[in-house]
């Protein structure tokens, strides 16, 4: 807001300088040369942008919350999904099963290169909950 005029409020205008000051590194330190109603303004759009972005981003996730727990569940045995297996989960279709490794018949630990040099895809057991999203619960930190 202060620097690229990311608000049509406070407009395509750069506020405040940086001056570059060397002590144990380098600090960057913000110049205020502006009045106390325009911080009041640039804070209300900093603000505005970040809601803004929090709403949209756990409305996306709420009205995606099936796949966001099939991914999460699936990360949790297999660790990695390639697009094709992301793409399998989003569109609410189940990825087939991992057969376990020669070398470790608990599938507890990925298998070996394939001929392209590609590990092998075995099962791995869950090692944590996937907690459920709670809509109504506030941001934490």
């Amino acid at each position: 807001v202060t620097e690229w005029g990311m608000s049509e409020r406070v407009g395509p205008l750069t506020y405040g300088g940086q001056a570059h000051e060397v002590f144990l590194g380098r600090d960057f330190v913000q110049h205020k040369e502006y009045s106390e109603s325009t911080a009041v303004i640039i804070d209300e759009e900093i603000r505005k942008i970040i809601e803004t972005a929090y709403d949209g981003a756990r409305d996306l996730l709420s009205e995606n919350n099936e796949a966001l727990h099939a991914v999460a569940t699936a990360l949790l045995t297999r660790e990695v999904l390639d697009g094709e297996e992301l793409a399998v989960l989003v569109e609410g279709r189940e990825l087939p099963e991992l057969k376990p490794s020669d070398d470790d018949p608990g599938g507890k630990s990925p298998g070996k290169p394939d001929a392209e040099g590609e590990p092998e895809r075995t099962a791995q057991e869950p090692s944590a909950h996937v907690p459920a999203l709670d809509e109504g619960q506030p941001a934490e930190g």
